[in-house]
Order: structure tokens, then sequence, then C-alpha cells
């Protein structure tokens, strides 16, 4: 199967300092733990959190799917944290280097 590279982005423009903390605490240790994120990058003056992820599917509407469910699967997960105010970007793309 092929490979499809991409990043998920949270983005939380309209939290306080101490809101995108408490997110940042729960969000990096679990993208870091998921098999399928090669990095994390946070920006605290934009208030985002980044994960480059790799996924292995048939297509790429599989693969950004599965992308999808992870990152709502995180976000569901989060406590305290106006997850409802978070926006999501999933971009995926062919890996030419698999």
């Amino acid at each position: 199967m092929p490979d499809y590279a991409g990043e998920i982005e949270f983005h939380a423009p309209d939290f306080t300092r101490p809101e995108f903390r408490m997110l940042r605490r729960q969000l990096v240790p679990s993208l870091t733990e998921s098999e399928e994120v090669e990095w994390v990058h946070v920006d605290r003056s934009a208030r985002r959190v980044v994960a480059r992820v790799t996924m292995s599917s048939a297509s790429s509407s599989r693969a950004t799917a599965k992308a999808g469910a992870l990152a709502r699967t995180l976000q569901s997960r989060l406590r305290k944290v106006r997850a409802a105010q978070l926006r999501l970007r999933v971009e995926l793309s062919r890996d030419e280097d698999a």
C-alpha cells in the first residue's frame, strides 16, 4: 500500500495562554505516542499544534479519513478545554520517498 504524508493541525486562535497550555499538555503526549506521527511542532504565538503524519492506505481518501479519525479521537479525549472551539486541518499527499 502506498504511504501518504501530511499534517494534522490543531488551531486554537481564541484560546487564552492558560487554555492553550492545557491543550498543549494534553495533545503533545498523545500525538507523540501515536505510531503514525513522526514529529510534533508547537507554535505558541499562533496557538497551533502541528503533527507530521504518515498513513498507509490503498487510496488518498482512506488515508485522509484515517488521519481525520485520529484527529477527532484526540480531540474527544481533551478535558477542561473548549474542544469545540478548535479548528482542525488535515492535509495529506502521496509520499514519494516511501
